[in-house]
């Protein structure tokens, strides 16, 4: 007889606690050692246009983080973390996509194991990174599964060759690693050497070489490589203007056969801190490899269908603004709004957060995905909701 998944949910939460209380004790006796991560319960309920189309799904989230600096070597660190997820429902069974989800590791080797496998129900325990850092002087080396971040830009980041993200994707905000080599080198002179390789399991994999520098009060970059069979330069900046930040990025991929086609991947961004902690953004996306469509756009689990640098949202040109605002120390609520021209789509997230103790937040969140058009014979345009879902998310932090 199989666990069920309210029992599992409970080891989970158990050994998490267990874990969280053996390795705090240890930190405290030995300073080179540092753990931490949180566990969170997301329970989620979906609807479509027609409200007899409606689904519920359950997860638990563990994120368990450990540290380790030897006082003896202080140029040596690793880190090792973990992604635990349960998760259980009628989206299980109604959404394969979803499902298959789970237990799909993109690195070169395959970390992530799935002890339960049903049909309603699934466990996914996943190294999520696995990485040691060596420090010395001007120079800096990483070997293991980590995360690359090249990336400027706030939404999109077309330079980040490493770790392409989904901008829907609110659950995983660590985002993904790599399986990858990495040098950084910091000469005297104000300029920033780094160059990375990834395998991924492909023939080709990743790599390019990154110049840093900094002109005008600026931060610039370029960059040159690959990315599996196409070949990327790409450029980025970061800026401010009086009292708002301008950043930016494009990269440009050039296939090595005759079949393909080259495609230029371009963002840009706006953001302003407002008086009392309110924060207001924009960004927009060129994305001259668009695949997938509306369908990419509302796949269960992957809202820019094939992601990658050069194919970061599945419509040409997107558009996002965003907005938080505190309204007391412990509340504050925030909204983001896409729009995809294209698609004639729009995606509305509003958002509430309430710290309600130390190291306890709740948070609720609500997304509804619209098309514009025609809906029906004799109809006048206008907006048709094509998806909807609620969120409540519980975390506990340690």
């Amino acid at each position: 007889m199989k666990p069920s998944p309210a029992r599992h949910s409970l080891l989970v939460w158990g050994a998490a606690c267990v874990l969280g209380s053996t390795s705090l004790a240890r930190s405290e006796a030995s300073n080179s050692v540092s753990f931490g991560g949180y566990i969170e319960s997301l329970q989620s309920g979906s609807f479509a246009d027609d409200l007899d189309s409606t689904s519920a799904r359950n997860l638990i989230q563990n994120r368990l983080e450990l540290r380790w600096a030897p006082s003896t070597l202080p140029a040596l660190s690793t880190d090792l973390e973990t992604r635990n997820r349960l998760a259980w429902g009628e989206d299980l069974r109604a959404q394969p996509d979803l499902r298959s989800s789970f237990g799909r590791d993109p690195g070169w080797l395959d970390l992530d194991i799935l002890p339960v496998d049903q049909a309603g129900a699934v466990l996914s325990l996943a190294v999520d990174r696995a990485w040691m850092d060596w420090n010395a002087g001007n120079w800096r080396l990483s070997v293991g599964r980590q995360r690359v971040n090249w990336g400027m830009a706030l939404a999109w980041n077309p330079n980040d060759l490493f770790n392409a993200y989904d901008v829907l994707d609110l659950d995983y905000p660590e985002r993904p690693g790599s399986d990858a080599v990495r040098l950084q080198v910091f000469p005297s002179i104000p300029l920033q050497f780094d160059l990375a390789a990834k395998a991924d399991g492909t023939r080709d994999g990743v790599g390019a070489l990154r110049l840093g520098w900094n002109l005008w009060e600026t931060d610039f970059q370029a960059l040159g490589g690959w990315y599996h069979d196409l070949d990327v330069v790409g450029v980025g900046w970061a800026a401010n203007l009086d009292q708002a930040g301008f950043k930016g990025e494009a990269s440009w991929f050039v296939p090595r056969s005759e079949a393909g086609r080259a495609a230029l991947s371009a963002t840009a961004s706006l953001d302003y801190g407002l008086a009392e902690g309110s924060y207001v953004a924009a960004s927009a996306l060129y994305n001259g490899d668009a695949q997938g469509g509306m369908e990419a756009l509302l796949a269960p689990g992957s809202g820019s269908g094939a992601l990658s640098p050069e194919n970061l949202f599945p419509s040409e040109w997107t558009f996002l603004v965003q907005a938080t605002h505190p309204f007391s120390l412990i509340l504050s609520g925030g909204t983001m709004i896409l729009l995809a021209p294209d698609l004639d789509a729009l995606v509305a997230i509003p958002s509430l957060d309430w710290n309600i103790a130390e190291n306890w937040d709740l948070e609720l969140r609500w997304e509804s995905f619209l098309t514009w058009g025609n809906h029906g014979a004799g109809s006048a345009a206008g907006w048709r909701s094509v998806g909807n879902a609620g969120t409540l998310r519980l975390r506990r932090s340690f």
